[in-house]
């Protein structure tokens, strides 16, 4: 068998391109970066915009106690997000179907729950208000934190960053969600699923655009 040896100068070019890199941690230790940022959010909504008047009928667990597992919930598409960015650990379609169908049922068990505990209208006549606020607003709120998921997962090298970043944003929408529930005093199905499901969808599509934007290709 004959063994061909690069061209020296290719050798050397090489060589001098060589440098020490600092390896990625794991998935799961680089999306708890988010989190702080996601609990500024949460506290920012309060200190701006205050607690929903039937927090205590709805109570301490349907409340904060299912806003802090859906925290949980994006936390952890963001880190499948920063899993798939990584060559060679793709996420099959299984899991990518999980992360997506399963921020959707959540939301929906979540807004019957709520709705059940505490069956709030919109006011008559404030439909178009109340929708655009519960849309603008959280799809804003997103935006920093998928700029930070997009940064963290251009540290790796995505092959299919559209993805990546439709994750990121998804997992980001889910977590601004869980504190603007905790504001926003409208239960009923309609205009959760019409105004907060919209806006999740749209930091999904600007996840996957941003992912598409800023892939690394260095």
């Amino acid at each position: 068998m004959i063994h061909n040896s690069p061209p020296s100068r290719l050798r050397a070019a090489v060589e001098a391109d060589l440098s020490p890199v600092t390896p990625l941690g794991p998935a799961w230790r680089r999306s708890a970066l988010v989190l702080p940022g996601g609990l500024l959010l949460m506290a920012g909504i309060h200190l701006a915009f205050g607690l929903r008047f039937d927090a205590d009928q709805i109570g301490s667990a349907a409340l904060w106690g299912l806003s802090a597992l859906q925290i949980a919930a994006g936390l952890l598409v963001l880190g499948g997000a920063l899993r798939e960015s990584v060559p060679g650990d793709s996420l099959p379609r299984s899991a990518l179907l999980a992360a997506f169908g399963g921020l959707g049922l959540w939301m929906f068990a979540v807004t019957w729950l709520t709705w059940l505990r505490s069956p709030t209208e919109v006011p008559a006549g404030s439909e178009s208000l109340y929708r655009a606020w519960c849309m603008v607003w959280p799809l804003g709120l997103s935006l920093p934190l998928i700029a930070l998921g997009i940064y963290l997962a251009r540290q790796a090298f995505a092959l299919r960053p559209y993805l990546v970043g439709a994750l990121i944003g998804a997992g980001s929408g889910a977590i601004v969600d869980a504190g603007w529930r905790t504001y926003c005093e409208v239960s009923a199905p309609g205009h959760v699923l019409e105004a907060h499901a919209t806006a999740l969808v749209a930091a999904t599509v600007a996840g996957a655009l941003a992912g598409a934007l800023f892939a690394r290709r260095d």
